[in-house]
């Protein structure tokens, strides 16, 4: 697939294969990286940066190039006269592929021939056309990865039949249906999913602990509706979001004010700001990784203002 996607000609990978992970890089800013894979073959080297649902961070993927020339032109001196390219892969969902293919157009016409994004859904298509000529071992696995894939790249199974019991119940401690949800969207949380929070009332985690400047925090779970909004609501239950920082969400999310914010935990009295998330049945991946995007720039601003 590698191969196929070069814009640079065919790579062979005939006599020479090594793989090595999260190799340290630097660029020519100074800016220090890490590749998720670095595969060496006998005329490239391969760089190979995973992005499942994780945002681009700054100078990526561009910062791992030079250090990808730099092993391609070390090792066409040692193997001459072969010359060696760098190649860097960049795998993704299908549903970020857009994204990918704008990002790698925005780079120098050199530099972009590079780069080979390739989708993982692809990935799995051509793992299926392999099977039937791999051993029975190595077809088992490839059958068993495929189906990790499958169910890594399903948000969440009969989410639409699953929706109207999210809200119409809040059992102590949160159902398995809410904790269910929460498990998938975290992954769009800045630093979430390392803490847990449930009571009575509520069912969640928190993010961004103990990273952030001034004791900021934040909160992401599913709530008892009576207890912490108070009056006559629609449901018995909500996902919201708290911070202790403003945060210019969508109008999916709506502003409230807490009738209780015991939950929170917060070690000091900073003002609390608080949203009720208005999702959809219809929301996949990609829609909750936008509209969550909002909370994770303005982590990062925060966590520029620290290092600063």
């Amino acid at each position: 697939m590698i191969s196929d996607g070069s814009k640079q000609g065919p790579l062979s990978s005939e006599s020479r294969f090594s793989c090595e992970r999260e190799i340290g890089t630097r660029d020519d800013d100074d800016r220090q990286g890490r590749v998720d894979l670095m595969i060496e073959t006998d005329d490239a080297v391969i760089g190979l940066e995973n992005k499942f649902y994780a945002d681009f961070q700054e100078g990526q993927p561009a910062k791992y190039l030079p250090a990808l020339r730099k092993r391609a032109e070390e090792l066409g001196k040692l193997r001459s006269p072969t010359r060696y390219r760098s190649v860097l892969v960049i795998l993704s969902p299908e549903s970020r592929a857009k994204e990918v293919a704008n990002l790698v157009a925005q780079q120098p016409a050199q530099a972009a021939k590079e780069y080979v994004p390739i989708t993982w859904q692809d990935l799995s298509s051509k793992l299926a056309d392999c099977e039937k000529d791999l051993d029975p071992q190595s077809a088992v696995i490839a059958n068993v990865f495929r189906d990790y894939l499958r169910q890594a790249l399903e948000f969440y199974p009969d989410f639409q039949k699953i929706f109207p019991h999210l809200r119409n119940a809040f059992p102590s401690s949160g159902g398995e249906f809410q904790w269910r949800l929460l498990r998938k969207i975290w992954e769009f949380v800045p630093y979430g999913g390392n803490l847990s929070s449930a009571g009575e009332n509520h069912a969640g985690f928190y993010f961004s602990r103990g990273r952030l400047p001034n004791e900021h925090i934040g909160w992401i779970g599913f709530v008892r509706t009576s207890t912490y909004l108070g009056g006559k609501q629609e449901a018995e239950a909500d996902l919201i979001v708290a911070t202790t920082f403003p945060i210019s969400f969508s109008t999916a999310f709506e502003p409230i004010k807490l009738q209780s914010d015991l939950f929170f935990g917060r070690s000091n009295r900073q003002r609390l700001h608080a949203w009720v998330v208005k999702f959809e049945a219809s929301w996949d991946q990609t829609k909750w990784r936008e509209e969550l995007k909002p909370l994770r720039d303005t982590v990062e601003t925060l966590m520029k203002e620290t290092r600063t």
